[in-house]
């Protein structure tokens, strides 16, 4: 398997484990667990290369009993991948996984605007409009605060959802790891902080007729796929379709070929 070059993104220092403060509340497993994840989203953790669970211990300095019940939530929000006798490690993301995270988001925003629309009603116009307002104004300082704008973004689209008044719909969201998927949008995306216009959507959403709101959110979904796609073609130095290696297609994981590989 030929491995791509890691490199880190510019933002790293905003996402790096720091030590708790005296004043936070957590269990050494929640904090293990944060301190993975920080890694995982600077970058500082290779991507499709089996992981020692001793190593990730000694990195965050916990045990192997934390660092497992770390790894086990970290694998339910899609952020790392468990594969049987062999261990975990951060998959490569691939077109056709975005492809498909994007499809299912486009089926469930565009649900949940075209009932806004026709629950106009019943909205609490005033909600949305304050959450749009607070992601755009941390966006604008994108990228020193990065996890806060990524908050703020999360907690505007899932406000979308609450308002179209679907709980199925609201917890599906959150079903596909929507918080995380936009931590890793907004992580490769902040240089794009000039398109971001959530108040703008708002009002489309609040003021126009069924079909434009429709049409304007779909243009705010494929914009984002699009820049993603982008920055994944950059990332990889290869144009869509090109192989990495002879027989494996851009971002296909190899199977292991040396049990030596395998996370102790």
């Amino acid at each position: 398997m030929k491995r791509m070059k890691h490199t880190k993104p510019s933002n790293v220092a905003i996402l790096i484990p720091r030590k708790r403060a005296s004043t936070e509340l957590r269990t050494k497993e929640e904090q293990a667990y944060e301190d993975v994840k920080a890694m995982i989203l600077s970058g500082g953790l290779p991507k499709d290369v089996f992981l020692s669970q001793r190593m990730l211990a000694a990195k965050v300095d916990t045990n192997i009993t934390t660092i497992r019940t770390a790894l086990r939530q970290l694998e339910r929000d899609g952020l790392i991948e468990n594969v049987p006798r062999w261990g975990v490690r951060i998959p490569v993301e691939t077109e056709e996984r975005l492809r498909d995270l994007y499809f299912v988001r486009d089926i469930l925003e565009v649900a949940a605007v075209r009932r806004i629309v026709q629950l106009r009603d019943t909205v609490n116009a005033a909600i949305l409009r304050e959450k749009a307002k607070i992601a755009d104004a941390f966006a604008r300082k994108l990228p020193d605060n990065v996890v806060a704008f990524s908050q703020a973004h999360f907690d505007f689209h899932l406000e979308v959802a609450k308002q179209s008044g679907s709980e199925l719909l609201f917890h599906s969201l959150n079903r596909v790891h929507f918080r995380n998927w936009l931590l890793w949008h907004d992580v490769r995306l902040w240089k794009n902080r000039h398109l971001i216009d959530h108040q703008k959507l708002v009002e489309i959403i609040l003021n126009e007729s069924e079909d434009e709101v429709i049409k304007y959110m779909r243009i705010h979904i494929n914009n984002g796929l699009e820049n993603e796609l982008a920055e994944l073609r950059k990332a990889q130095l290869l144009p869509s379709g090109k192989t990495t290696s002879a027989g494996n297609k851009a971002g296909k994981i190899s199977k292991p070929r040396s049990a030596t590989m395998k996370a102790r």
